[in-house]
This record gives C-alpha cells, sequence and structure tokens, in this order.
C-alpha cells in the first residue's frame, strides 16, 4: 500500500505539448511560461532564452485555398500578371481605382470577368514581348478562346437586373478594351453603345456609368465615337469641386467639359447639315441654345484652369506623379482649344499658337520623365500630337510635334491609336499642306525643322480631322450667300449632299 502511494507520489505531471513555447524550454523538452520577449523560467534558472521561432509563410499560405481552384496554370499565370501590372505599367493612376478594386474584385466573383480579364492580359503579354504583334493581333488563340468563353457567360444571363448591371457594364469594359487591343474599332464602339444602351434603360444610375463616358471619348477624333454613339443620359454630370484635392478629380472634370463639347459639336453639325440641304436655312443663324453652351464651357475651362492652378501650387508633386500632371496639362490645353474653336473657320486656331506651343512643351518634358514601359488602358501622348499637326497652321510647331510621334514610336503600345497610322497620316498632311517629303528617320524631320519657313497665312487646311481616312477632300464650290461655307469637307459628305455634283469635285488626296 505504501509503495503505491510513493509512486503515485513521484509520478511527473503531464502537461500537454504546445507548440509555441521558447526555443529553449523546447530543447530542454520543460513546459514554458511564454513570456515575452524572455520566459521567466528561463532567467530564474540563469539560463539564457533564445526568444521565439516565427511561423512559416510558406505553411500559412498552403493553408489558404485557392480563389481560382479550377484554373490552369496558363490562366494563373495572366491572373498574376494583372495583379502585378497594377503597380506598374498596366494603367496610369488616373483610372486605377476601377482596375484595382472594382474589376479585381469582380474577377473573383464573376466568370466572365476572369475570362475578359484573361484574355486581355494574354494580348498585354504578347504585345509586352514584341510591340510589332499588335499589327496581327488574331494569331492569339488563347487569349480568343477566353474572350467566347467570356461571351457565353455574360449571354447566359436570362436578364440583367439591377444588381447585376454593374457586372455587365464592367464586362462591355473589358471587352472594348480588348477590341481596342485588336485595333477593331468598330467592334470596340460596338461594345460601348451596348453599354450606354444598357445603362441609358434602366432606372439604376451605375457607377460605371463615368467610365463609359471615359471610354467614348478615348477615340475622341475618330468619326465612329463623335456621331455613332448614343448620348449617355443615366449619368449624372460631373460637378467640379470648388477646391480640387485629387488627379482623379481633376481629370473627371476634363471629361466632362470633353464630353458636353462632343454633344455641342453633334449640334453644330446637325445645324449645318440642315442648312446644306435645305438652302433657304442658310443665312439662319446659329440657334441660341448652342451659343449659350459654347459660352458656359469657355466659362468652365477658364474656371477649371484657375482651381488646377491652385491645385499644382497646393500639391508637393510626387516625382512618379509628374506625368500625370503633364498629361493632364496637354488634356486641358487641347480642351481649351477645341472649345474656342469648335464649328469656326480654319484661322481662328491661329489665335491659339501659344496653347499649342505649350502643348508641344508638355508632351516633351512628359517623353523625357521615367514612365513604365508597355502597354497602356489610358490614352497617350498621340492624338494630343496629332491634334497640333491636324490643326495648327506653324510648320514648325507641326514638325515638332511630328519629331515627338516619331521619338515616342515605339515607346509604349497606345491600345487606342496606331502610332503608325498617326505618323503616315501626320506625314500625308505635311506633304499635301507643304510639298515636304519627311522619311522615315529622325534627322530628316530635324533638317526639316530647321529648314522650315516663318509662318505665313496664305494656305488652308485641307484635312479632315474626325476620321481615320484623312486621304480625301474636296473644295467647296464657290460661296453663295451669307454663311455659306468654304474650304474642304470629306468626298463622303459631299457625295450625301444632293445638289452638288459628282464633276464638282476636286479629290485633294488622290492615294490611299
Amino acid at each position: 500500500m505504501e509503495n503505491k502511494e510513493s509512486k503515485q507520489a513521484t509520478r511527473r505531471t503531464v502537461h500537454r505539448r504546445v507548440r509555441t513555447g521558447c526555443l529553449t524550454c523546447k530543447i530542454r523538452k520543460v513546459k514554458c511560461d511564454e513570456t515575452r520577449p524572455s520566459c521567466t523560467r528561463c532567467e530564474s534558472t540563469g539560463r539564457k532564452c533564445d526568444g521565439y521561432s516565427s511561423i512559416s509563410q510558406s505553411s500559412l499560405s498552403q493553408l489558404q485555398p485557392s480563389l481560382f481552384p479550377d484554373t490552369d496554370s496558363n490562366c494563373l499565370r495572366s491572373l498574376d500578371r494583372f495583379y502585378h501590372s497594377l503597380e506598374s505599367a498596366f494603367c496610369l493612376p488616373l483610372n486605377y481605382l476601377f482596375w484595382s478594386r472594382i474589376v479585381a474584385r469582380l474577377i473573383v466573383e464573376e466568370p466572365a470577368a476572369r475570362h475578359a480579364t484573361i484574355s486581355l492580359m494574354s494580348l498585354y503579354e504578347t504585345t509586352h514581348q514584341d510591340p510589332a504583334f499588335v499589327q496581327l493581333p488574331y494569331d492569339n488563340g488563347f487569349s480568343l478562346r477566353h474572350y467566347n468563353s467570356a461571351m457565353k457567360e455574360i449571354r447566359s444571363l436570362k436578364s440583367v437586373q439591377s444588381d447585376q448591371l454593374d457586372t455587365v457594364l464592367i464586362v462591355c469594359v473589358l471587352f472594348a478594351c480588348i477590341e481596342f487591343t485588336r485595333r477593331d474599332i468598330n467592334a470596340a464602339m460596338t461594345h460601348i453603345k451596348h453599354g450606354i444602351d444598357l445603362l441609358n434603360t434602366s432606372r439604376h444610375v451605375s457607377r460605371i456609368g463615368a467610365i463609359l463616358r471615359y471610354m467614348s471619348l478615348t477615340p475622341i477624333f475618330t468619326i465612329q465615337s463623335m456621331w455613332t454613339l448614343p448620348v449617355l443620359t443615366n449619368c449624372p454630370s460631373y460637378r467640379t469641386p470648388e477646391k480640387l484635392n485629387s488627379f482623379i478629380e481633376v481629370q473627371g472634370s476634363i471629361n466632362s467639359i470633353q464630353y458636353d463639347a462632343v454633344q455641342l459639336a453633334r449640334m453644330k453639325e446637325q445645324h449645318r447639315v440642315s442648312q446644306l440641304q435645305s438652302p433657304g436655312l442658310l443665312d439662319e443663324d446659329m440657334p441660341h441654345i448652342v451659343v449659350q453652351e459654347q459660352q458656359r464651357l469657355n466659362v468652365a475651362v477658364e474656371s477649371l484652369r484657375i482651381k488646377f492652378a491652385d491645385f499644382r501650387a497646393r500639391l508637393s508633386i510626387d516625382p512618379k506623379f509628374e506625368n500625370i500632371s503633364c498629361i493632364l496639362q496637354i488634356r486641358w490645353l487641347m480642351l481649351k482649344i477645341w472649345v474656342i474653336c469648335l464649328g469656326e473657320d480654319d484661322e481662328v486656331y491661329d489665335t491659339c499658337m501659344d496653347d499649342f506651343e505649350r502643348l508641344i512643351n508638355y508632351a516633351r518634358k512628359s517623353q523625357l520623365l521615367p514612365t513604365a514601359p508597355g502597354f497602356m488602358l489610358e490614352v497617350g501622348l498621340l492624338p494630343y500630337l496629332y491634334f497640333v499637326i491636324a490643326k495648327c497652321r506653324n510648320l514648325q510647331l507641326r514638325l515638332r510635334a511630328l519629331s515627338l510621334i516619331q521619338k515616342g514610336y515605339n515607346h509604349n503600345v497606345d491600345i487606342f491609336w496606331d502610332p503608325s497610322i498617326i505618323y503616315r497620316m501626320s506625314k500625308r498632311i505635311l506633304r499635301a499642306e507643304h510639298g515636304l517629303e519627311i522619311k522615315d528617320t529622325h534627322a530628316t524631320v530635324l533638317e526639316a525643322l530647321r529648314d522650315s519657313p516663318i509662318f505665313t497665312e496664305d494656305f488652308r487646311l485641307c484635312h479632315d480631322f474626325e476620321t481615320w481616312e484623312a486621304d480625301k477632300r474636296i473644295n467647296l464650290p464657290s460661296p453663295k450667300g451669307k454663311g455659306a461655307r468654304t474650304g474642304s469637307i470629306p468626298v463622303s459628305e459631299a457625295l450625301g449632299v444632293p445638289e452638288w455634283k459628282k464633276e464638282q469635285l476636286e479629290v485633294v488626296f488622290s492615294e490611299i
């Protein structure tokens, strides 16, 4: 009896094993009291406490379930590239929130968005590795398969409910980006038009409306953008705050004014066409509402200039955002020139020479700033430099703009504008209006710039800026009556005027 009691007294107390003790107590195989930073048990016995081991990050990552369990390795690589690209070249900070929050979250929840993003990123990888691939975009079978899968997922929706509208609109934007990347402008416009129609027929006010409005402005100088897209009615106009506090607010203000300017251009064009079709209306003045709207836009542009200047004065710009500031300055300058000269004669652009020169200087500064290489889902410098070549009659400024276009030819892949088309159109304008033959070397541009004459006002612009096909123009007949239009217009427009005969048309640009 006494032996049993003595054995029970000497038996060690069993403790539950833990894996969180200090390294010293683990080696000694004793219980640790886990006091931090050094355990009391080690210190009370005069031992050195070796601390605690950190939890392996790799073991934690293995415990996390995959967000895309049924996705193969190629798709996972594209998705991984998307998330990493958000921090580099995939998009400028101007639309960063759309990609980093809205799209990134929808990829996890919606298969259509996931397939569309994989398709887009596959094109991105290919163009990033080989910029010339953008000329042959249909060779990417992997991208096309996921594009078709995204289409099937969207079509599987029986009806678009209010809670699904944002999803469908986001996928519309992704589809448009894919088509822009494939250089199919008409298909991209179809997706944007579908999104606008869908939003206009819904009572739901979507946050994606502002993105659709921006997308409809990206190819603003193509005929498809200005005249085939419906007006976005179910999207409240952006109100410029009294004090600008971010680049996003500046961009929103510019987009809003630019969109209203496009609608003003539509009204002016409708009035002009009605005058051409009804000779009795030639003496009729521009409707008062159109004049008022142009005055309002001029005031809005000037107000934005003051607020933007105040914002830049208050902001100590991080060097990595200097490029964003330059691009917004360029966009504002082009908007100012466009609103002032909208629908007027060519000579009115001569009053904006200082603004044209400032635009070129900002573009040059932007090219000198460090930027992430590769693909951009934002409008680059190309359309603004082409705007100078198309509308500025000063040859020296035109050649400086052409020099920047040529210098940035292989800089970035702009999905909205094809650099080769812009460059060829620019050279054709200079050949037609100045008789200059520019070879494809930067030295010839600089040589032409050195030998260019002083600006003269003895010629008119004879190209069409609002279309990709800036090849054919006709001279108008002699002006008849007050308000008769002079100069030249596109052949396609002239052929639609019944009182004109084909033998009256003189093709200025004969080659295509």
